[in-house]
């Protein structure tokens, strides 16, 4: 029994050092999106809107969302732990009979470099294409100062029409933040 005993507590305790030695194995993931500003297209009453706020905001991971008919925008905040990917965004929008346009978005992920092309990839492995805005010329919205293989919070815009089969997600970046 006291031999049993023994053997118990040293496998307790070393499974208690491998835990604690890797870093916290159970903590929570990042965020990948933390806030989305998207134009929304097709909604003509207040049903709808009201609607496709209930239907974003059932999603696992979003913390607020408000859907304005006025100006056609859902604004919606993510938790820091959420889950969801833009392109989960878009089939709400669309399962729900309408059209997602333009959306500014913050996005975390690390930097990858592919030939001449700035890939900002997330947690989930969405990936979001980053080209330099208009303000490039002036030194910001640039991709001058990035770094391959560094975390990053990137708020950009996604334009109004694009290809949804495409796996990548053209960003016209207007800021670029480290997420350390």
């Amino acid at each position: 029994m006291y031999n049993a005993m023994r053997t118990f507590i040293a496998r307790t305790s070393a499974l208690l050092v491998l835990l604690l030695a890797g870093g916290g194995l159970f903590q929570p993931a990042q965020a990948q999106l933390q806030k989305i500003e998207q134009t929304i297209f097709g909604m003509d009453c207040a049903p709808c809107a009201h609607a496709m706020e209930q239907s974003i905001g059932s999603m696992k991971g979003v913390k607020t969302v408000s859907v304005t008919l006025n100006d056609g925008r859902a604004s919606i905040d993510l938790s820091n732990t959420n889950e969801v990917t833009y392109r989960d965004i878009r089939k709400a929008i669309s399962n729900g009979g309408f059209s997602a346009k333009k959306a500014t978005l913050e996005a975390q992920g690390t930097l990858r470099q592919k030939g001449d092309q700035w890939i900002l990839e997330t947690p989930a492995g969405e990936q979001f294409v980053l080209r330099p805005s208009k303000k490039a010329s002036s030194g910001e919205g640039g991709l001058q100062d990035l770094k391959p293989d560094r975390q990053v919070i990137v708020t950009g815009q996604i334009p109004a029409s694009l290809n949804t089969k495409d796996t990548l997600w053209p960003l016209h970046i207007q800021r670029v933040r480290s997420a350390t």
